[in-house]
């Protein structure tokens, strides 16, 4: 939900941040500004190195045209997860020795990642969320780190109990386990 950009601060052009906007129709303006108010909330609870980090908040009515809120969030990405697997995927081995310490990098990330994105899934729950929307598009990465974004459809939970599937996933379909799409 919303149109994700990237912004440059207003005294420093060299710091990027990213602007995830959402339009307030009148028609829908509370349900839409309580959503992603609780993801604001959500994030700036989670404080960890592999999450990212909301910056600030704000809303903005225009004289015409549609009122949004925005999320400023840290770091900017160099992509998310799904382009990283595509580009590696697409690396063909070769004799061209650039090429193939490109692809034996790429690999290292991957599997050092697993361990960091394991970390920072073991604190989003121990903190009593739920991300509920877990795919490649909602992971972006920086260099070689990596970062769990778009917490839109997560959800609060008591870390003492035993099932994962008490409330209906709002999640991406193609994502979710079956039974939670039962």
């Amino acid at each position: 939900m919303g149109l994700v950009d990237e912004v440059k601060g207003p005294n420093n052009d060299k710091v990027s941040f990213v602007r995830k906007r959402v339009f307030l129709p009148p028609f829908k303006r509370t349900q839409i500004l309580k959503i992603v108010k609780y993801e604001a909330k959500v994030v700036e609870g989670l404080v960890h190195t592999h999450i990212v980090h909301i910056i600030d908040t704000y809303e903005h009515t225009p004289k015409s045209g549609m009122p949004s809120f925005s999320l400023l969030m840290f770091p900017v990405g160099d992509g998310d997860l799904t382009r990283f697997l595509h580009d590696t995927s697409s690396q063909t081995f070769s004799d061209d020795e650039a090429n193939a310490l490109q692809n034996i990098e790429a690999r290292s990330w991957l599997t050092r990642w697993f361990s960091c994105l394991t970390s920072a899934l073991a604190y989003i729950h121990a903190q009593g969320i739920r991300h509920q929307d877990i795919k490649p598009s909602n992971i972006i990465h920086l260099k070689d780190h990596i970062f769990f974004t778009d917490f839109s459809s997560s959800s609060r939970f008591d870390p003492g109990s035993t099932t994962s599937t008490e409330n209906p996933a709002r999640a991406s379909a193609r994502y979710s386990a079956p039974e939670v799409l039962e």
